[in-house]
C-alpha cells in the first residue's frame, strides 16, 4: 500500500484488481461497431420526414457526414451548390473543413430555400424555426432531435440517432474489394 498525493491520509492498493470508484472492477469493456442502417431503412426514414427543412437537414448527416452541430452551424454561404461542397466553418474542437456532398442535398436545399425558409428570417444560419414565436431564429438541437425521434418512429424503426446517420454515410464511404463487401486493410 502506498499513500494517494491527492487526497492526505489516504491509502490506494497498488494490485490489478483492485475495484474503482463505486466498488466495480477497472475492466475495461470492447468498443463495439457503430449501427448502420439498410437503404430500405434510410429510405423509409427520409420519406417520413415532412418539412422540406427536415430533409436537408438529414441529408447532410447522411449523404455528408456531417454532426448534429456542424448541421446547425452552417450559413447560407456555406453551402456551395456549384462545386457540390459544403463548408463546415464549426466543427469539431473548433476545426474547419470543406465537405462534398451527394447533389441530393443541394436540391433538398433548393427545395427548402424556395418554398419554405421564412424571407425574414433574421439570421444568416441555413436552417430556421418555420412557426410559432421563434420563426425565423436558428433551429436547436433539442428541436433537431424531435424531429428525427419523431422520423424514425413514423418509419417503424427501432433507434436512430444523428450520430448513426453520420455512421451510416462513413461507412457506406468505405472503400471495398468486390462485390462481397470485404473491407480492404488500412493502408500503412
Amino acid at each position: 500500500m502506498v499513500s494517494n498525493p491527492s487526497r492526505p491520509g489516504s491509502v490506494v492498493d497498488d494490485r490489478r484488481t483492485a475495484p474503482a470508484r463505486g466498488g466495480r472492477a477497472l475492466i475495461r469493456t470492447p468498443r463495439t461497431l457503430p449501427r448502420i442502417f439498410a437503404p430500405s431503412d434510410v429510405n423509409a426514414f427520409l420519406s417520413a420526414l415532412r418539412t422540406h427543412r427536415d430533409r436537408p437537414m438529414a441529408s447532410a448527416m447522411l449523404l455528408g457526414g456531417l454532426r448534429r452541430c456542424e448541421v446547425l452551424g452552417l450559413r447560407l454561404s456555406d453551402v456551395n451548390a456549384g462545386e457540390r461542397r459544403v463548408f463546415v466553418a464549426e466543427g469539431k474542437r473548433g476545426n474547419q473543413r470543406t465537405v462534398p456532398v451527394s447533389a441530393r442535398f443541394f436540391t433538398a436545399v433548393g427545395d427548402y430555400l424556395l418554398h419554405e425558409r421564412p424571407l425574414d428570417a433574421c439570421t444568416e444560419r441555413l436552417f430556421v424555426v418555420l412557426k410559432g414565436p421563434r420563426r425565423g431564429r436558428p433551429w436547436s438541437a433539442s428541436g433537431l432531435d424531435d424531429v428525427i425521434g419523431s422520423a424514425r418512429a413514423r418509419a417503424g424503426i427501432d433507434r436512430l440517432t444523428c450520430r448513426q446517420l453520420r455512421h451510416t454515410c462513413m461507412t457506406r464511404l468505405q472503400p471495398r474489394d468486390g462485390p462481397g463487401g470485404a473491407r480492404r486493410p488500412p493502408r500503412a
